[in-house]
């Protein structure tokens, strides 16, 4: 059984745990708090021996190189599957984005997620922060 809607804290995660009421869980980043939410729930799925699908509630180019390497950072025994959102959105906001190859997709090698931001498509930013 695969919850994922349901599944935003870690008290929910250890609630359907305890109920017997899962076997996989869907972290979605964005709905969970942001990755280090994500990473915390994602590493008491591993110490329960739950596996995990690296997920989010929608995305681009950028979402999927998080994603990739959200689901690389997992332990392979504990990853069912992770998601390309690529195809969820026909304008590209980044170049190197992770793509898939054979039913397979692989984080960037390169520095931080592996992408460069599309500037020109992206606009101006709303606020920086120094």
């Amino acid at each position: 059984m695969k919850l994922d809607e349901v599944m935003t804290t870690p008290q929910d995660l250890i609630r359907a745990y305890v109920a017997g009421a899962l076997d996989v869980c869907c972290i979605k980043i964005a709905r969970v708090g942001g990755l280090t939410k994500a990473r915390r729930m994602r590493d008491l799925c591993c110490d329960l021996g739950l596996e995990v699908v690296a997920n989010d509630v929608r995305g681009s180019d950028i979402t999927t190189a998080a994603l990739t390497h959200f689901a690389s950072s997992t332990p392979t025994r504990n990853v069912l599957a992770t998601t390309d959102l690529t195809d969820y959105v026909t304008v590209s906001l980044a170049e190197g984005c992770p793509r898939p190859r054979d039913g397979c997709i692989s984080a960037s090698k390169a520095p931080s997620l592996g992408v460069v931001p599309a500037m020109d498509v992206l606009g101006p930013p709303v606020a920086e922060i120094t």
